[in-house]
């Protein structure tokens, strides 16, 4: 997929006026189905099924106009309530928590429950006559207005329990569980060619290096996606190579290198330095389209609040720090894609920046480590939850959760002063050389 249609999907997805706005046009073509049948047939259904509203022209105002004020003024407090919601979300668990109850679809189809009971309401209303020999009433619209408010009804009812639920920490968590459980095999794909896995074995010479042009940055912000099987496309017909200077998630800063081209005659052409810069989407925000990271650093942030001064809520750290083990054991089972791309010769094309297991071990846990300095509980969760990843690391892996293992030791032994808590750690930090000794320490 196009990186910029990528981009704009991850946009509509997050936003609010979306789904509301598609049920607006929906609410629109009921209300011209259900006039167009109550000038077919409404006069005579009205008097054959029972259930048909078959009042006055008045009467229908009365309470078409009741139903479209009540369903604006509850939107209105349906509006505000979301809006607490997302206030506390980002004071108790960080702004990067925003996107999630942003992309909460609930939330989406109890707003446009609403604006669309209203709407449908008006446009039956305005056909309403009232005029001696010529009385038009919308016996079926004005009955399919009244099970939208019951609809409204059932949906308010829904939406409050589903905001009490959706602020809980645990929740809250498991919402970020979900989507990063969901990103991981799209963030790194197991079907791409072999070359693509490879850690080494391709290299760029100094004279290479040194013969590369920029490609400067267009503007400032985050690096949310590169399509990648574009460029190598584009790198194989200009029979050239493209190095990235960054990965999905890092800031660029406009008109600091964003690629290196050899050879450097390719960006001759402003149409080719055009088409390489249509394979970037830059945004103010950083995205999970491309970027596993961000989701977990979202349950760090969480478990980093959690552990302050000001909160100092240990049960919440340590839900998160269970998850992020969780991640990390589903990592252990991948292959993540390595730094080259070639063409079907064996010819390099692409030199990109990577994800490494090591270095996404060091963004989920290096800092809950230091801000657990001093407390026993959560060094033994974060043991605990090494000796689960020790159980499925592989290889070199097992050496990146021995030195976890290591430096939580060490900051249990510089920081934790009572002799109990400190020979409990310790235990725990030799159940997880334990469990290494069935992988292969040392082995790449």
């Amino acid at each position: 997929m196009p990186v910029r249609l990528s981009q704009w999907i991850d946009a509509v997805y997050t936003s609010f006026w979306f789904v509301p706005g598609i049920m607006l046009l929906g609410s629109m073509g009921a209300a011209w189905a259900t006039l167009t049948m109550d000038r077919s047939f409404g006069e005579a259904a009205a008097e054959s099924v029972p259930i048909l509203f078959t009042g006055s022209p008045a009467g229908a105002r009365l309470i078409l106009s009741t139903i479209a004020g009540s369903m604006i003024t509850v939107a209105g407090v349906v509006f505000s309530i979301t809006i607490v919601a997302l206030a506390l979300a980002s004071s108790q668990y960080g702004p990067r928590l925003l996107r999630g109850y942003m992309q909460d679809r609930a939330n989406h189809y109890v707003l446009g429950t609403f604006v669309s009971a209203f709407l449908y309401s008006l446009l039956v209303l305005r056909s309403i006559r009232s005029v001696e020999d010529a009385n038009f009433v919308p016996h079926i619209s004005t009955t399919t207005a009244v099970g939208f408010a019951f609809a409204g009804i059932s949906v308010l009812i829904f939406f409050i329990h589903h905001t009490a639920l959706s602020i809980q920490a645990n929740e809250v968590i498991t919402r970020v569980w979900r989507r990063i459980e969901s990103r991981l095999p799209k963030a790194f794909p197991q079907d791409l060619p072999d070359d693509a896995y490879r850690m080494d074995g391709f290299e760029v010479s100094h004279g290479t290096q040194k013969e590369m042009r920029a490609v400067p940055a267009p503007r400032d912000g985050y690096l949310q996606a590169v399509d990648v099987d574009d460029l190598a496309e584009l790198a194989r017909r200009k029979n050239a190579l493209v190095q990235l200077e960054y990965k999905p998630g890092e800031f660029v800063t406009k008109e600091l290198p964003l690629a290196m081209v050899y050879p450097a005659s390719v960006l001759d052409d402003e149409d080719v330095l055009n088409d390489i810069l249509e394979e970037f989407a830059i945004g103010i925000n950083r995205t999970d389209v491309q970027d596993a990271e961000f989701l977990i650093n979202q349950l760090v942030e969480v478990a980093l609040r959690a552990l302050s001064s000001g909160i100092n809520d240990p049960f919440t750290a340590t839900t998160c720090i269970d998850y992020l083990g969780s991640a990390m054991c589903r990592l252990c089972g991948m292959r993540l894609p390595g730094p080259f791309r070639t063409d079907e010769k064996g010819r390099l094309l692409l030199v990109l920046r990577y994800h490494t297991f090591a270095g996404l071990m060091n963004g989920a846990f290096d800092q809950v480590r230091q801000a657990a300095l001093g407390k026993p509980d959560i060094l033994i969760r974060l043991l605990e939850v090494l000796e689960r990843i020790a159980k499925c690391a592989r290889n070199s892996q097992c050496e990146t959760v021995l030195h976890h293992a290591e430096i939580v030791m060490e900051t249990a032994r510089r920081t934790v002063g009572i002799e109990s808590d400190l020979a409990e750690i310790e235990t725990r930090f030799e159940a997880v050389v334990e469990a290494l000794k069935g992988g292969n320490i040392g082995n790449a």
